[in-house]
Formats: structure tokens, C-alpha cells, sequence
């Protein structure tokens, strides 16, 4: 799950939360859990984040819900994806689901959880199980939980969103027959199936970015390019996953937190502009290439002093632009040139490289690379200054 928030919020901003009834929200209301409920929710966080609009993700049993909240709020919701869900919970084999994840939690039993769950602490098993019993919905102590009186198929040709409904290919949640009352249902509706069990977690990542980006920057409320030449750069931290489990969560974070400080001030003193950061990585970008490539190196020369160390790719290209994000070919090639990098290396595409000839750096060919998206084989290099800048002047 992490890995796909991750990877999504490099290209948009990303807000998830426990609907109420389920994880850390708690248990439900006396009333139980309804349509009105969880759009309120969502309505509240939607202002406490300022968010005008919004796209409406749907997965498995919460599906009915963002359809009804694309309906009920066209002025927020504009787009809407839905994936491996349906129009009626009840028609949904969710119920097999259920009762196996019952019989686990209801057990009780701590060395079944470790059986499970063989990486976790001994000590955060009990924890463990208090989060797996508070997250179900359809457990019949809890009955005013249950959603699967849930049904939109009647408000279905009311929605005006763009809708893109996705399926995977061995779902566990959902059949064809329900994926095809979505498309026939929704007028402006598209479908995309792809490897895995559940979307979008539990299915193949590159599929399903490829597929939410392709969607959402294209057709209904396009962003436009200004045709600007920016020079993208993608950091991201090597072994932080390690760091911590090294470290610990609040330890961890605060070393993100004093590299990301430590971005913020190169990339502002080196004229570039920080996107987002995005937990163990950020984008930033940069009108000039020559700028762009002195703070990468300026970072990974400081960089030698954290406790966690830093590959960085760039991309040169013109990126769409909108409300403060940027998105198209060139963020995600910066992204896929960062992948390619090694602690304390600075790689670049061919762009950058003939973008920065005749200044004050020097570039070793990597190699020729098929990234992951691109039809066509590119050239990547090792950005470094040149032996004469990098010799110390007496003066």
C-alpha cells in the first residue's frame, strides 16, 4: 500500500483517510454507517486540507460511495476512479472475504498473528490485533457497520465526472458483471484491467500509475503546458526503509525532515523551486540546467554528512504545469533516471547533458537505458564538476 501512495504522490497530492467505523477512526456512530456519513467525511477533509477539487478514488467496498459523492457533488468531485468495486455491495463476493479475516481476528490468539506476520515485533502484535479488529466493517458485533446495503445503481447515469473504472485481472473483489454495470451505467466512463488481485494495492504498480496518470492528465479539465523548459530533479534517499527500522519512526522522520530543510535552502539559493517533498524524496525544479546541476552536486556534497545518503536524477523537457504541481513525460523520466543512480550520484538524461555543454561540468556516459514507459532506448550520464572547478584557487 505504501509503495503505491508513494509512487502516486510524485505526480499528484495524495489524501487518504479511515472512513469512520474503520482503523484509526474508530468505531461508528449510533447510527450506524451511512451514504450521508462518510460523504461528510470526506467533505471535512476535503475543507480542512482546502481543497477545491478533488478526485474521488473508490476501492472495494467504499466504490458506492465515491459514485454517490461524485453525484452529490459535482463541484468538488472532478474526476472519479473506481476500482474493483461495483454498484451494489451486496452483489459483490466480499462475504468469503469476511469471514476468512474473521476467523483470524476473532481468534484472538497472538501466535497466530505471528504466524502471519513474521517480520512484526513480539510486542506489537497485541497493538496489531486491536488495529485488525477495529478495521473491519462487516463483523457482526458491529453490525451497524456493515455497508452492504450500500447500492448506487440508480444515480449511475448521473455522473458527470470522467470515470475510469479499474479491474485487475484475478480480482478477488469484483467480476465482469459488475465492472460492466459500472461502464454501461456512468456516460462518460473508460475501462483499464490490470495484473494483480485488488487495485490499486494489491495489483501491478507501473500499470496502475501509468494508468492514473494517463487518465488524469488527459481529456476533462487538461492542465495546459505553458511551453516552459524547466529542468526536473528527483532526489531520492538510498535505504531509508532501513534508517527506519534503524532509527525508529519519530527518529526517522526528523532526519527526513533536516534533509528536506536542507533542499529547501540549496534549491532557493540556487534560483529553483521545491514542487513537493515526498517522505523519503522530493521534486524540484529549475528554469536554469546549469542551476539545476550545481545544487545537485552542492546537495550531494552535503548530503556526506546525514545519516542517510542520496541518488538524484534529472529530466530537461516542458513539463503541464497546474495549481503549483507538475506532471507529463519529463517528471516521470526524471523520476525513472533517479531509479537508475547509486548513493552520491548525480545522473542525468542526454537533454540535460547538451542543455549544460561548455559550463563547469563534466559527464561520463552510463549507459544506454530502456526506462520504464519510454519506447526508446536513452542516454543517461554521471554528472560531476570539472577537474578545473573542482581544483582548490589560490588567490
Amino acid at each position: 500500500m505504501a509503495a503505491f501512495y508513494r509512487e502516486v504522490a510524485k505526480y499528484f497530492r495524495m489524501v487518504r483517510f479511515d472512513p469512520r467505523g474503520a482503523g484509526i477512526s474508530g468505531e461508528p456512530p449510533d447510527e450506524g454507517v451511512s451514504f450521508d456519513g462518510l460523504a461528510r467525511d470526506v467533505q471535512a477533509v476535503a475543507e480542512a486540507l482546502e481543497v477545491d477539487d478533488l478526485v474521488s478514488l473508490g476501492v472495494t467496498s467504499l466504490g458506492p460511495t465515491a459514485v454517490r459523492l461524485a453525484v452529490d457533488r459535482p463541484d468538488l468531485v472532478t474526476h472519479l476512479v473506481l476500482c474493483d468495486t461495483g454498484p451494489r455491495l451486496a452483489d459483490l463476493p466480499l462475504d468469503a472475504y469476511v469471514r476468512a479475516t474473521d476467523a483470524v481476528v476473532g481468534l484472538g490468539v497472538i501466535p497466530s498473528l505471528a504466524g502471519l506476520f513474521p517480520t512484526t515485533p513480539t510486542d506489537d502484535l497485541p497493538a496489531l490485533e486491536r488495529l485488525m479488529r477495529g478495521s473491519l466493517y462487516n463483523r457482526s458485533p458491529t453490525k451497524p457497520r456493515d455497508l452492504r446495503h450500500l447500492d448506487v445503481t440508480s444515480v449511475l447515469d448521473q455522473v458527470r465526472a470522467p470515470t475510469l473504472v479499474i479491474k485487475t485481472q484475478d480480482s478477488l473483489y469484483t467480476d465482469t458483471a459488475q465492472t460492466r454495470l459500472l461502464l454501461s451505467g456512468i456516460p462518460n466512463s473508460e475501462l483499464r484491467i490490470v495484473p494483480g488481485t485488488m487495485a490499486p494495492w494489491l495489483a501491478d504498480l507501473d500499470s496502475m500509475v501509468e494508468a492514473l496518470v494517463s487518465f488524469l492528465t488527459s481529456g476533462h479539465h487538461r492542465p495546459q503546458s505553458t511551453d516552459e523548459m524547466l529542468t526536473v530533479v528527483f532526489t531520492d534517499l538510498v535505504s531509508s526503509s532501513e534508517l527506519l527500522d534503524r532509527e525508529g519512526d519519530i527518529s526517522g522522520r526528523r532526519a527526513f525532515r533536516k534533509v528536506e530543510d536542507l533542499i529547501a535552502g540549496l534549491s532557493s539559493s540556487h534560483s529553483g523551486q521545491v514542487v513537493k517533498h515526498l517522505g523519503d524524496g522530493s521534486l524540484i525544479t529549475f528554469n536554469s540546467t546549469r542551476r539545476a546541476i550545481a545544487f545537485a552536486l552542492d546537495l550531494q556534497d552535503q548530503m556526506m554528512s546525514q545519516p542517510v545518503q542520496m541518488r538524484i536524477g534529472m529530466a530537461a523537457g516542458e513539463p503541464i504545469q497546474d495549481r503549483g504541481d507538475v506532471h507529463g513525460a519529463v517528471v516521470v523520466q526524471a523520476s525513472r533516471i533517479a531509479d537508475l543512480g547509486t548513493a552520491g550520484e548525480v545522473i542525468v538524461s542526454d537533454s540535460v547533458r547538451q542543455l549544460a555543454l561548455g559550463k563547469e561540468f563534466e559527464f561520463e556516459l552510463r549507459g544506454e537505458v530502456h526506462l520504464k514507459g519510454f519506447e526508446e532506448t536513452q542516454r543517461v550520464w554521471v554528472a560531476t564538476r570539472s577537474a578545473e572547478r573542482a581544483r582548490p584557487a589560490i588567490i
